[in-house]
């Protein structure tokens, strides 16, 4: 495998000079992308029946596509996080847990300026160096020595052929060539020659979302504490943190009805978002302590698990609140990015507090619930990289708004020009925000699509290329 990932590693950062010298970002990423994803097919066989990779697929497809469209952060991540991690899966396939990836990754790229001189793990064994120089020679040197010679020959027989490459070379930019491919080499370099240090596959069989024999041993986890002394203690503590939770709840929902301004709202929200975050982590990390191991399994504990399922659901009882809070807001407020993240978060928190309760139902370990947040956090990413959210603020705000915030449309949103050229063409005549006259507005507007348009090809966002104003 180790040449077939050196020719692939050879392969593919020539072919990130070419889509990005002289070039932004844009398509070229995702095209870039897609022809890793192709690689992955030719380092192991038959992997493209494997249902996982199938999965893994689709999220590196769907992000290339995202991001090919809108060419945000968002998708970016996405884009980059399901290709590291359909690469990894590629490489180890269940060998390994994906939890390893958050810390060989910042590892990986760490220690490459040591792992590229380790030439005999990476690139050939000595006594393979003869072969490698002759291959070296027969395939690209002497190729390519008569590939240039035919070159000079046919481009001056040609005027055409001769005005290109004599542009190409008055236009070649060494410096910009030599950064793009060190920044190929290293990025490929840390996707197909991964590090895993042995004590990363050692430690990987307690990454398990099973227990083992013996973390079932009944054990307090701390000093001088006995199991019974323990488990009482866990009971005084979510007695004490339930009792809060619940006089919290009664009194946030009685203030929640009596907000009269936008800024007392809005501010109101904040918080309860902030408490909602501190909560859910504070409920999280009382269970994964004190059901790490001992206490699945003490057949005491049943008013120990009763009282964290009652903590669960109170946190759910505050998540509920917070939604319908988010929800008056956007109400009278109207749809924002922020607004939408706070339905994420809060998603994302209902998803964290079903596996929480998951965990100590089936008696699972602390890593099942790291492992399947990891996986709803990634999922999340990936299906909101492909989702127009400039369009659905625009379009609540054109539908149910009273008072639509223009200048928020125009300058915090950008995928909803063709929509927002449509319905506020006329308000740009009339101004608004207290501003009063011309079309500098519209100007603007019309000039940012077309500057977008008229980038190079490779550096486009498709959804500019088309988008036709009317």
């Amino acid at each position: 495998m180790k040449t077939v990932k050196n020719q692939l590693l050879l392969f593919t950062t020539a072919s990130f000079v070419i889509l990005f010298y002289g070039q932004g970002v844009g398509l070229n990423l995702s095209i870039f992308a897609m022809m890793v994803w192709c690689s992955l097919l030719l380092l192991r066989k038959k992997i493209y029946k494997d249902t996982k990779f199938i999965f893994l697929s689709l999220c590196v497809i769907t992000s290339a596509g995202a991001f090919a469209w809108y060419g945000d952060f968002i998708s970016f991540a996405a884009l980059y996080l399901s290709l590291i991690i359909a690469g990894f899966y590629t490489l180890f396939l269940n060998k390994l847990n994906m939890l390893n990836l958050l810390v060989l990754l910042p590892a990986n790229y760490a220690s490459f300026p040591f792992r590229i001189f380790m030439l005999n793990q990476w690139l050939f064994s000595k006594n393979k160096i003869t072969h490698i120089r002759a291959r070296l020679i027969a395939y690209y040197i002497i190729p390519g020595f008569f590939a240039v010679i035919f070159v000079i020959v046919y481009s001056n027989s040609s005027s055409l052929l001769s005005g290109f490459f004599s542009k190409f070379v008055t236009d070649f930019k060494m410096p910009e060539i030599v950064v793009l491919t060190a920044l190929g080499f290293f990025l490929m370099f840390n996707f197909y020659h991964f590090m895993i240090p042995r004590i990363v596959i050692y430690n990987n069989q307690n990454l398990g979302d099973n227990f083992s024999g013996d973390k079932r041993v009944q054990k307090a986890s701390l000093y001088n504490f006995d199991v019974n002394l323990e488990r009482r203690s866990g009971e005084i503590t979510l007695i004490l943190l339930n009792i809060l939770l619940l006089l919290f709840l009664v009194v946030y929902n009685i203030e929640q009805f009596q907000f009269s301004s936008e800024d007392t709202l809005s501010s109101n929200v904040h918080e309860r978002i902030y408490t909602i975050i501190f909560s859910i982590l504070l409920a999280v990390s009382i269970i994964l302590f004190y059901f790490k191991n001992t206490f699945n399994f003490d057949q005491s504990a049943g008013r120990l698990k009763l009282l964290a399922y009652l903590w669960i659901g109170l946190n759910l009882l505050l998540i509920l609140s917070a939604l319908i809070a988010n929800s008056i807001y956007v109400q009278a407020y109207a749809l924002t990015f922020k607004r939408i993240g706070v339905y994420i978060f809060l998603l994302l928190s209902m998803i964290g507090l079903y596996f929480t309760y998951n965990k100590i139902r089936k008696k699972k370990t602390n890593i099942y619930l790291v492992k399947n947040m990891f996986w709803a956090f990634f999922i999340t990413l990936v299906i909101s990289s492909a989702i127009n959210w400039s369009w659905i603020v625009t379009k609540y705000t054109i539908n149910y708004s009273k008072k639509p915030d223009l200048y928020y449309l125009f300058y915090n949103t950008e995928f909803n020009r063709e929509i927002f050229y449509r319905h506020y063409k006329n308000e740009f005549t009339k101004g608004w925000q207290g501003q009063t006259g011309d079309e500098r507005y519209k100007d603007l507007l019309e000039a940012g699509v077309d500057y977008e348009k008229h980038k190079k090809l490779l550096s486009r966002k498709l959804y500019y290329h088309f988008l036709e104003l009317k």
